[in-house]
């Protein structure tokens, strides 16, 4: 009677299979094994990786790609006619591959060590790499859909595991970077979209000298007509963020790289992106409104990577973001109530950062306009009287960052300073944004802060209704004690180390409420609210506001500690138990003493 053959194992089954490709002489033996190999690599990643790897690649070389030196074994040299390579077995090998470094994962071999090894495998081998960049090129005979895109699906799977062995690959390999950045102009979005995940991947953290041969590619216009091709930024989507992402990698502190990305002209194009951040005309889709805002979220940091303060190319690159328009494009984009808040306070942060410490576009600023909606949407705030030096004034459709009709429109300064003290039903972290503009404004140019502090004065002694930060100060509303804080930043920035501007402060004279109330100087009204709050327990961030304000102010200023002390007995005294009294918070008893 004849026997029931024993039952074959999977894993006899894979050796069996392995060994048939290392010994086969036949292309048609290689590729049933090949076939059934993949049928395994699923399942069991591990037994078909550690006994097929090295000759899966070897048959990749010399199958797929008609080479006859393969070096498994240079001397057994099969015959090779040029272009003898094989698509099919190229597209088998491949698929086999990715499926090792993705395997299903509830198989009992799955592990990240297998991702590991196969990584490992391929990148100890310069050549190895080498191979799959040749089927990236667009003259191969064998540079099909399938070859490019597993090709740079492999290279991905090892960048996970080993980017900077795959950088240095990549650098080595001739023509390396070219084949790369060349798959963005292929015409297939899938091979295209995964080429651009490479190469936000690969840049992602990489040294300095990949990131500017990748940008000697021309990758800067071949992504911004990449964005131009999915519809533009509104309509990009995915692909439109990892566009963005790319040249934030690029970007991020290289000096190089941001020279290169000015003189391309593609700061021009930068800004023609910003301008589509601002919500359509035309209703649309919470899903296209959310894909717009999250793309304009990360331009306005890849504005900003440009802009950061202390780097050697920062002044250049305000000047050309500043002639190009990207000052007005973001107040327009910060003043919109049609935005996020925190699109808006993005806004206002990149425009700081694009004024600071460069007085001339300080300066220029000032001059700049933007329509200030009021809580009713739609209905404009009209021009105010004059307010710490600025006058609202008809604006020309000239210097609006988009076409509208004829609106009218507030100076900037004079803007930021009702959003910062005036507006106590906006979220605070706006208010905030726009007191760090004007703290910008100011910072480092005296002339400003001297001007800025008179025209305060001027608006104080005349009792103007327009915001001001003397009166925020002086004049307060309890109320609302962020304008308190916000108002005690700005005066602290105008005094600072200035003896003149501290006296100037100080000469201000503050009225009583009645005849029979005696008549306070600056120094004496901040000291005397100060006390009131103190002995009422009043908020601490107030508190704080107004000692953090006179340490300031009478640092080094003997005339202003005369001032207060004056008047200032009671005070001396409240401070004196708050900073003492265990019961007290520790923000209000740090701030006393």
């Amino acid at each position: 009677m004849l026997k029931t053959p024993p039952l074959q194992t999977a894993t006899a089954t894979i050796d069996t299979l392995c060994g048939r490709l290392a010994s086969a002489t036949l292309l048609e033996d290689r590729r049933a094994a090949i076939l059934g190999l993949r049928s395994f690599a699923k399942q069991y990643p591990a037994s078909v990786a550690s006994g097929s790897l090295r000759e899966l690649i070897t048959t990749l070389r010399r199958d797929g790609l008609g080479d006859a030196a393969s070096p498994r074994n240079k001397s057994d040299r099969r015959p090779s006619a040029a272009g003898s390579g094989d698509v099919d077995t190229i597209r088998l090998v491949l698929e086999t591959l990715l499926m090792l470094f993705k395997p299903d994962t509830n198989s009992p071999e799955a592990s990240d060590e297998i991702a590991f090894f196969m990584a490992d495998e391929f990148s100890m081998r310069q050549d190895n790499i080498a191979l799959l960049l040749n089927l990236l090129d667009p003259t191969s005979p064998y540079a099909d859909y399938y070859s490019r895109l597993y090709s740079v699906n492999l290279l991905s799977a090892i960048c996970a595991a080993r980017p900077e062995r795959l950088q240095e690959c990549v650098l080595s390999a001739p023509l390396g970077t070219s084949r790369l950045v060349g798959v963005l102009d292929d015409t297939r979005d899938a091979v295209r979209n995964a080429g651009l995940l490479l190469l936000v991947d690969l840049t992602g953290g990489a040294n300095e000298e990949l990131r500017k041969i990748v940008a000697f590619e021309d990758v800067f216009a071949k992504v911004f007509a990449l964005i131009r091709l999915e519809g533009g930024l509104a309509d990009a989507g995915i692909t439109g963020q990892d566009c963005l992402s790319l040249l934030a990698n690029l970007t991020r502190g290289s000096a190089s790289n941001q020279t290169m990305f000015r003189e391309s002209g593609c700061v021009g194009q930068l800004m023609q992106l910003l301008r589509e951040i601002f919500p359509p005309s035309t209703p649309s889709t919470d899903f296209a409104a959310d894909t717009r805002e999250k793309a304009g979220w990360g331009l306005l940091q890849l504005c900003r990577f440009f802009l950061v303060s202390g780097e050697a190319s920062t002044p250049q690159n305000q000047l050309a973001f500043f002639r190009a328009g990207a000052a007005q494009i973001l107040l327009d984009l910060a003043f919109h109530d049609g935005l996020p808040v925190p699109l808006r306070v993005l806004a206002f942060q990149s425009t700081a950062d694009l004024i600071s410490n460069n007085q001339p576009l300080q300066e220029q600023l000032a001059g700049l306009q933007v329509v200030v909606a009021t809580a009713d949407k739609g209905v404009l705030s009209p021009p105010a009287p004059q307010t710490n030096g600025s006058r609202s004034a008809p604006h020309s459709a000239k210097t609006s960052a988009r076409t509208s009709v004829e609106r009218p429109r507030t100076y900037i300064i004079e803007a930021l300073l009702e959003l910062t003290l005036k507006q106590s039903t906006a979220e605070t972290s706006l208010r905030a944004a726009a007191c760090a503009l004007i703290q910008a404004y100011l910072g480092k140019h005296d002339r400003i802060k001297a001007h800025f502090l008179q025209r305060a004065i001027s608006g104080h002694e005349s009792n103007e209704t327009g915001a001001n930060a003397l009166i925020s100060l002086l004049q307060p509303d309890l109320n609302d004690h962020h304008s308190i804080v916000f108002a005690s930043w700005i005066a602290q920035d105008l005094i600072v180390d200035i003896t003149e501007a501290k006296a100037a402060f100080a000469n201000i004279k503050e009225a009583g409420e009645s005849e029979d109330e005696d008549v306070l100087t600056s120094i004496q009204s901040l000291g005397s609210s100060l006390e009131g709050l103190l002995r009422s327990s009043g908020n601490s961030t107030t508190i704080v506001a107004y000692t953090s304000l006179l340490t300031v102010l009478l640092w080094e200023f003997a005339d202003g500690i005369d001032n207060l002390l004056a008047e200032g007995s009671s005070l001396i005294q409240a401070l004196v138990n708050h900073a003492g009294n265990v019961a007290t918070s520790p923000v209000t008893s740090g701030a006393a003493a």
